[in-house]
């Protein structure tokens, strides 16, 4: 899609000048000694960019983690997606030990590692959301896969998501996805933990295409589920850090990347306020996005930092 820049933000507040009000408890997860995610290189610029909405004085910041004391913090986030499942819509195990700080970012390791999980049928209890353009009904999987019993899923991934629930406000991170190959689809969502839709994609990226896609779905007048979707088609997202953001209201959601609008929702009737759970995850070998090549794994996406505030 063409980018929108009709309202561009630029302004920039120093990194000490951000509040900490995050909630920190006790039990960490340590990064493995041996890895390495990449020779990837932060830049030196130590601004972030300032909320977008001109009304930014009724926001109030709620959370936020800079990951820089080399741990994943247990008493703030799990590996496991909100509903308690370690697999989502896609063929691999979210194990804790791919979940990880290393050099203060959030790491997200996907790894080409067999994992025992019983019977697949039984403990894939994830929700029916496909990729780009793919007619979803919310009730039936057309993946054959998904209807055969299997003990043994071939990869093994991380998801992170904190705790708590977010209410209507402005939400980014600054993100670097793994390639744009076969078989990869790194998310950073928001939705209920007790029911769907709704659901706020800040970023998916599918498979080997290249755009960067952003999402709302939900139930229209007749309680059918549809969703309303556009892509955003730039430079290879994976070679640098990008700073993904939402704008949710009452009235409007609007997407931002790197402090440019994208994307706007504003059909009022539609848009939930129900407190959603923040997600970020990296899926592996769904149905329509491929196979991954063994030369692509073991992948990353790293996370330098997510806050979020509420209105």
């Amino acid at each position: 899609m063409t980018r929108n820049t009709d309202t561009p933000f630029r302004r920039t507040v120093l990194r000490t000048g951000a509040a900490a009000v995050a909630a920190f408890g006790a039990g960490c997860f340590s990064a493995p000694d041996e890895t390495d995610p990449a020779d990837n290189e932060t830049s030196d610029d130590e601004t972030i960019p300032d909320v977008p909405p001109e009304d930014d004085d009724e926001l109030e910041l709620v959370f936020e983690d800079w990951f820089e004391e080399n741990t994943v913090d247990a008493g703030v986030w799990e590996t496991e997606f909100p509903w308690g499942e370690r697999i989502h819509n896609f063929n691999a195990y979210a194990s804790t030990n791919n979940s990880y700080v290393y050099d203060d970012r959030l790491v997200l390791e996907a790894r080409e590692e067999e994992r025992y999980i019983g019977d697949l049928e039984e403990a894939d209890q994830s929700r029916d959301v496909g990729g780009p353009d793919e007619e979803t009904e919310g009730d039936d999987d057309d993946d054959e896969r998904d209807e055969e019993q299997s003990d043994v899923v071939p990869y093994t991934t991380g998801v992170a998501t904190p705790y708590r629930s977010f209410s209507p406000g402005f939400i980014e991170g600054r993100i670097r996805v793994p390639p744009t190959v076969d078989g990869f689809w790194p998310a950073f969502w928001l939705t209920p933990d007790d029911a769907w839709p709704p659901e706020i994609d800040i970023f998916e990226f599918f498979g080997s295409d290249p755009c960067a896609y952003v999402n709302y779905h939900y139930r229209d007048s007749e309680g059918s589920i549809t969703d309303d979707q556009a892509s955003y088609c730039d430079s290879t997202f994976s070679d640098d850090f990008h700073e993904y953001a939402v704008d949710w209201r009452e009235d409007r959601i609007v997407w931002y990347i790197d402090g440019e609008e994208v994307y706007r929702f504003d059909d009022e009737e539609y848009i939930s306020t129900t407190e959603m759970r923040l997600i970020l995850n990296f899926g592996v070998d769904a149905s329509f996005i491929g196979e991954p090549s063994s030369d692509d794994l073991p992948a990353y996406m790293e996370i330098d930092w997510v806050r979020a505030w509420e209105r």
